[in-house]
């Protein structure tokens, strides 16, 4: 299923995928249910950038592996949400990508700035 939740400042209201996520909240009870909201959205957000960065860098997912030391199928993963990312892939890729790493993680506004 999808959950939609609003990135605020005005954007419009956004999903994603819960499975996405779905195995970091096995086992727990609803309690976190804001949490698990507030880390759905950062996943989506730092897929939506890298996917948006490695496009406007003209990056093919292998390209951008290969140059960030990570495996096509891995970026593959991040970028539809599949993969809990460690800090140190999330440098790996934003050095590949030439930007600063705290850009993966900012919602992009509708005019796309």
């Amino acid at each position: 299923g999808k959950v939609g939740f609003r990135l605020g400042h005005g954007i419009t209201l956004l999903y994603c995928d819960v499975l996405s996520v779905d195995s970091l909240y096995s086992g727990r009870d609803n309690n976190n249910k804001l949490l698990e909201e507030l880390f759905m959205r950062l996943i989506h957000v730092f897929a939506v950038n890298v996917r948006r960065y490695r496009i406007q860098g003209g990056f093919s997912q292998e390209a951008l592996a290969e140059k960030a030391g990570l495996h096509r199928t891995y970026i593959s993963a991040v970028e539809r949400e599949r993969r809990n990312i460690c800090i140190e892939n999330i440098e790996a890729i934003a050095l590949a990508l030439e930007i600063e790493p705290y850009l993966l993680m900012m919602p992009i506004s509708k005019e796309g700035d």
